[in-house]
């Protein structure tokens, strides 16, 4: 394990190149922190964009399962299972008893609180998604494992996570580095120059992930990677806003399909379990 970034606390893993905190929080104060009764606010506040960014998200499903049950870890709010319920058959995990609530007060969802491996699911998926929630838990791979067991054996496994490591600003910051012009800082929690639970920061970012990292912890889940891609993660508050993040999308999309490079904010990886059990390192 080295120290990249000692101040913010943040080391690799020297074997695979897991970029991690280190010490992190606990489980509990985690849950604590994420069930602050003001958490979702900004959430509500912009449904109206949110609600189009769930609807990007769910076409992504839909080129892969068009019914069957739906699982979503660390819903949130539930407002994307309110969406999703019109192809699947939905259910819900969270650890926040505030975004717990709202799901069933506003959305009608009883979803069910706790970590994933914590709470009683009885039966098996055909699609489970974690939209920019493996960087919030303290082990990835033990929640990756858990999803690969609640899968059906033709399940999908959808995972969007930033891409802090590898987007334009960090390769930037990097190379500026290098040549002894600036000083390089892992990426930052909005700001603050490391992690904090007293409400001065509205994300705990336990994990920074790269394709090939990602990639390495489904397969040693028993997953194979059919899809690596950017998440469509923008959110407008207003009708321009919207218009210029998406044509930021797109021109990103577009040079990752031309050059296979991620510089996007964010990146989107689709799973599947392989056939007959058996380990190895897939593409489709």
């Amino acid at each position: 394990m080295d120290k990249i970034d000692a101040a913010n606390r943040i080391c690799r893993c020297r074997r695979c190149g897991y970029v991690f905190v280190n010490p992190r929080p606990t489980q509990k104060e985690i849950t604590q922190f994420y069930s602050r009764s003001t958490q979702y606010d900004p959430w509500l506040a912009e449904e109206r964009g949110r609600l189009a960014l769930w609807t990007r998200r769910l076409k992504i499903i839909l080129s892969y399962k068009h019914s069957g049950r739906l699982l979503d870890v660390g819903t949130g709010t539930g407002h994307f299972l309110a969406v999703a319920r019109e192809f699947f058959s939905v259910h819900g995990t969270e650890v926040s008893s505030s975004g717990v609530r709202i799901a069933h007060e506003r959305y009608a969802l009883d979803v069910s609180q706790g970590e994933l491996g914590s709470v009683n699911l009885n039966s098996k998926f055909d699609v489970v998604t974690l939209f920019h929630v493996l960087e919030h838990v303290p082990s990835p791979s033990t929640t990756i494992n858990l999803c690969r067991g609640l899968m059906n054996t033709d399940g999908v496994l959808l995972i969007a996570v930033p891409n802090d490591i590898n987007r334009l600003r960090s390769v930037v910051r990097r190379g500026l580095a290098s040549m002894g012009l600036k000083r390089y800082r892992c990426p930052r929690y909005h700001g603050v120059s490391r992690m904090r639970l007293d409400g001065t920061q509205h994300e705990l970012h336990l994990s920074h992930f790269t394709p090939s990292v990602l990639r390495y912890l489904l397969v040693k889940n028993g997953l194979r990677v059919s899809a690596v891609t950017l998440d469509p993660y923008y959110v407008g508050s207003r009708v321009k806003d919207e218009a210029r993040a998406r044509r930021r999308y797109l021109c990103y999309l577009l040079l990752h399909k031309a050059l296979g490079v991620n510089m996007y904010d964010t990146m989107l990886v689709v799973a599947r379990p392989f056939k007959g059990g058996a380990l190895g390192s897939h593409s489709e």
